[in-house]
C-alpha cells in the first residue's frame, strides 16, 4: 500500500544572542609543540573551521572541544565512542550497526536511535559539508581535528543542530612532504594497515595528499545457536585530497573520500548467562555501510573580506541482515525454555536496505582572522533523496511481517548570518540568524 504525503515548511527561522565569556576545552591528550622563552611559554595556535572564519579558538565565544587527530584513538570498533570519551557533555549511544550510532550532547538527542537519517539533533558536518545520520561517524584516519561544539547551533549548521554541532576536519593536502606506513595485529584475526602519502605534484603549483586504511577483525562472541562468532568488524578507506593555486590569487581544493564498513553484531545478549558474553541469535547478523563523499572548495581574498564556494556530494548506502531473538534473553524474560524462540521457519528472515543522496552548494563571505568584529554571511542550498526497503518474515513478531518502502525527497534553502563584537578582553557579543524555507515530500 502507498500513502503519498508531502509537507511544505516555509519560513524556519533559527536566531541566537548570547553573552559569552570565551571557553574552549581541548583535549587533554593533545601532544602541542611548545616553545618556551623565559617566563613565557607559547603552545601552537588552533583554528577552528565550524564558524566557516577559521578563528584561533580563544577567540570563540562558544563552548566547544577540539580532539586533534593526534588524540584520535584511530582503529577502535566504534570511532564515535572514542569522541565521546574525550568530549565533556557528550554521551553516545548505538546498536552496533552503522546508521543507528548517535551521539547526545547536554542530554539532548534522537529518542531511542535514529528512525530515518534525518532523525537528528546535533549537526554533523565533514570539512564543513553537512550530512547526515548515516555518515557518522566518517573514516577517522588521517584527521587533522573534530571539533564538538555544545549548545544550539542552528545558525551556522542549519536544521537539526539544537544540541550542537561536530564537524570533521581531515588532513588537506597542502605540499607537506609526508610518507607513513603502519601494519599492526593483534589477537582474535585483529589487522591493521594504514598509509598516507603527502608531497607537491607541481612544485608551488598543485599538492596532493592520499590516506588509505585497512582493518578486519573476527569477533570474540560465539553464537551457540546459529553458530559462528559475533562483535567482528572490516573497515576499508581512501581519502584523496588535491589543492591548487593560481597567480590571481584562487585557492581550489578537491577532496574524494569513500569507506565501506562491515560488522556483524548483535545488540541483544543475556547479561546474566552464565557464559556470558554468548549469543544465543538465530542467525549472525551482518550490518554494512558504503559511504562515498565528494567536496570542492574554491576561495579567494578580496580586500578584507574571504569568499569560499563549497560544493559536495555524498552516496551512502546501508544494508542490515539483524538477528533481533536472542534465544537465551528471550527464554529468561518469558521464563519459557530458550529452545521455544528457535526460529522453525527455515526462510525466517529480516532485511532493510536504505540509500541516501545529498547534494549540497554554498557561497559565503567572511571577515579575515585580524579583524576586530568577527562575522560570516552567506546562502546555502542542501537536497536529499532518501529511500528506504524493509522486507521480514520471522514466527514471532508476525505484525512487523511484510514489506515496508519509504521515500523522502527533501529540499531546502537558506540565508544566515553570524558576527561576534568583543565589549572586553574576556567579554564577547554573538548574535546570529538563520533564515530557510524547506520543502519536503515521503
Amino acid at each position: 500500500m502507498s500513502v503519498p504525503c508531502k509537507q511544505h515548511l516555509s519560513m524556519l527561522l533559527m536566531s541566537s544572542v548570547s553573552f559569552c565569556i570565551g571557553f574552549a576545552v581541548i583535549s587533554p591528550a593533545t601532544a602541542q609543540s611548545v616553545e618556551t622563552g623565559g617566563d613565557v611559554t607559547t603552545l601552537d595556535t588552533i583554528h577552528v573551521y565550524f564558524d566557516r572564519r577559521n578563528e584561533d579558538i580563544k577567540d570563540q565565544p562558544r563552548a566547544i572541544t577540539i580532539v586533534p587527530g593526534s588524540a584520535i584513538a584511530f582503529g577502535e570498533i566504534e570511532d564515535g565512542a572514542g569522541i565521546a570519551n574525550v568530549t565533556p557533555g557528550v554521551t553516545f549511544s548505538g546498536f552496533g550497526q552503522p546508521g543507528t550510532d548517535f551521539l547526545n550532547i547536554r542530554g539532548i538527542g534522537p529518542l531511542g536511535y535514529p528512525l530515518s537519517a534525518t532523525d537528528q539533533l546535533v549537526g554533523i558536518a565533514i570539512d564543513e559539508v553537512p550530512t547526515s545520520m548515516f555518515g557518522f561517524p566518517p573514516n577517522m584516519f588521517d584527521m587533522e581535528q573534530v571539533e564538538v561544539v555544545r549548545g544550539a547551533q542552528g545558525t551556522l549548521f542549519g536544521r537539526n543542530a539544537l544540541a550542537g554541532g561536530i564537524n570533521f576536519v581531515p588532513n588537506r593536502a597542502d605540499g607537506e612532504r609526508e610518507y607513513l606506513l603502519q601494519t599492526g595485529i593483534g589477537t582474535d584475526g585483529y589487522k591493521t594497515a594504514n598509509a598516507v602519502l603527502g608531497n607537491w605534484l607541481v612544485e608551488d603549483k598543485l599538492a596532493g595528499r592520499l590516506a588509505l586504511t585497512a582493518s578486519d577483525y573476527d569477533g570474540t562472541i560465539e553464537n551457540t545457536n546459529a553458530g559462528g562468532k559475533l562483535g567482528g568488524a572490516r573497515t576499508l578507506g581512501a581519502r584523496l585530497s588535491l589543492a591548487a593555486s593560481t597567480d590571481s590569487g584562487w585557492d581550489v581544493s578537491l577532496m574524494g573520500q569513500a569507506d565501506y564498513q562491515r560488522r556483524n553484531n548483535s545488540f541483544l545478549l543475556h547479561y546474566e548467562h552464565p557464559d556470558f558474553p554468548v549469543s544465543g541469535e538465530n542467525r549472525v547478523p551482518e550490518n554494512t555501510r558504503v559511504n562515498q563523499q565528494a567536496s570542492l572548495r574554491i576561495e579567494k581574498e578580496f580586500g578584507d573580506i574571504a569568499f569560499t564556494s563549497l560544493t559536495g556530494y555524498q552516496y551512502q548506502e546501508l544494508t542490515n541482515s539483524p538477528g533481533g531473538y536472542d534465544i537465551y534473553l528471550f527464554g529468561a524474560f518469558s521464563g519459557l525454555p530458550p529452545s521455544f524462540y528457535k526460529q522453525n521457519d527455515p526462510e525466517y528472515f529480516r532485511d532493510i536496505v536504505e540509500d541516501e543522496r545529498i547534494f549540497s552548494q554554498e557561497f559565503r563571505f567572511a571577515s579575515l582572522e585580524e579583524a576586530r568584529v568577527s562575522w560570516v554571511t552567506g546562502v546555502n542550498y542542501m537536497h536529499s533523496s532518501y529511500t528506504g526497503h524493509r522486507d521480514a518474515k520471522d514466527d514471532f513478531t508476525t505484525t512487523s511481517n511484510g514489506v515496508t518502502d519509504v521515500d523522502i525527497e527533501t529540499e531546502a534553502w537558506s540565508v544566515f548570518g553570524d558576527a561576534t563584537y568583543p565589549i572586553a578582553e574576556r567579554l564577547r557579543l554573538s548574535a546570529g540568524l538563520r533564515l530557510g524555507y524547506e520543502k519536503q515530500s515521503a
